[in-house]
């Protein structure tokens, strides 16, 4: 399925294949206070927030709490197998894990000078097929999965906010697969949309906090 299901994402900002199209955003209730978060200067649909009384850059550690999934709708949620849902979360969880990793230090518990990352993956949408085909012997259409997050880093002792970040809505791809090919996975398109945006998280970490100029992009970086 990989090599014929292209989902090259810039910035978690849309697919390109056949087109796209945003989803609204659907505010979750991840993040405590949304009113505190402005659009961001640089990517366009994406919402962010940094704390004015903290530096940031006071931080050398990250402690990642496991990763929350919030359905758009409850049929996706009610189609989406236990064993399934495990491995996905703990892909992102790991992708989340491996990016900050290369500019922090992953901490286990929370201590001085410690931040605690929280992530969702936010109104997820799973592949679906789209109606029937015209005629029986063509593959039916399909809309690939999608997804936005929403993430917040806080001071691991105080728990005050530091960095907040919702991105831009995710947006749907449509997909026909050619004939005597077996049907998208429904899992992957979703999980290559996240991936693009949990590096981006990663990078923003390393030019915001670790002051690093080498880095392309970053959600964060301001």
């Amino acid at each position: 399925m990989k090599n014929k299901i292209v989902c090259i994402v810039s910035c978690g900002v849309c697919f390109t294949l056949l087109g796209c199209a945003s989803e609204q955003r659907r505010v979750t209730g991840f993040i405590g206070d949304y009113t505190v978060l402005k659009p961001h200067p640089s990517i366009q649909g994406a919402l962010v927030y940094w704390n004015p009384g903290i530096d940031p850059k006071k931080y050398n550690a990250v402690m990642i709490e496991p990763v929350d999934v919030h359905f758009a709708k409850q049929t996706d949620k009610n189609s989406a197998r236990p064993y399934d849902l495990a491995r996905f979360r703990k892909y992102v969880t790991n992708e989340l894990t491996a990016a900050i990793s290369k500019h922090a230090t992953i901490a286990t518990e929370p201590g001085p000078n410690v931040l605690r990352c929280r992530l969702q993956v936010a109104n997820l949408r799973l592949t679906r097929q789209i109606g029937e085909p015209l005629y029986h012997w063509l593959p039916p259409d399909y809309a690939l999965g999608s997804a936005s997050i929403e993430t917040e880093a806080r001071d691991s002792m105080s728990g005050e906010l530091v960095v907040a970040y919702v991105s831009p809505p995710g947006s749907v791809e449509i997909y026909t697969p050619r004939l005597l090919t077996s049907p998208p996975d429904l899992w992957e398109s979703v999980s290559t949309a996240v991936r693009s945006h949990v590096v981006s998280i990663g990078d923003a970490y390393g030019r915001r906090v670790m002051n690093r100029s080498d880095v392309y992009v970053a959600y964060y970086y301001e």
